[in-house]
C-alpha cells in the first residue's frame, strides 16, 4: 500500500495523471480534488480533453445557471468553462485523456 497527503502531490489538487507528482501516475485520466474561494475561476476551454466537475460543496455559476453540491458539470472539447465561485467550493475534477496541453484560455 501506498499513502500520501494531497499537498504533497500535483499542482491545484491534481492527485491522479500523467506527472512525476501524481499520487498514482497515468496517462489515461487526470483527477483533483480542489476548494477554490469566492472569485471568477480561469475561463478555458480544452481542445482535445473532456473536463467533469462534480460540486461537493458550495455553488458555481456557468454559462448562465447555478450549480449547488451534487451537479456534475460535463466539458465537451470546445465547451467553454466560464465558471465563477459564488462562494467557497470543493470539487472533484476529472478530465480525460489524460496529459494533453490543450487548455486554452478565453
Amino acid at each position: 500500500m501506498k499513502s500520501i497527503r494531497i499537498e504533497n502531490t500535483g499542482k491545484r489538487g491534481w492527485f491522479i495523471g500523467g506527472f512525476p507528482e501524481a499520487a498514482f501516475e497515468t496517462d489515461e485520466v487526470e483527477v483533483c480534488y480542489c476548494v477554490e474561494e469566492a472569485g471568477e475561476g480561469i475561463r478555458h476551454y480544452h481542445t482535445v480533453c473532456t473536463e467533469i466537475i462534480l460540486i461537493i460543496s458550495g455553488k458555481i455559476a456557468c454559462q448562465g445557471q447555478e450549480y449547488i453540491d451534487g451537479d456534475i458539470l460535463i466539458f465537451s472539447p470546445g465547451d467553454i468553462n466560464d465558471s465563477i465561485y459564488l462562494e467557497k467550493t470543493t470539487m472533484i475534477g476529472v478530465k480525460v485523456p489524460a496529459g494533453k496541453s490543450d487548455k486554452v484560455l478565453v
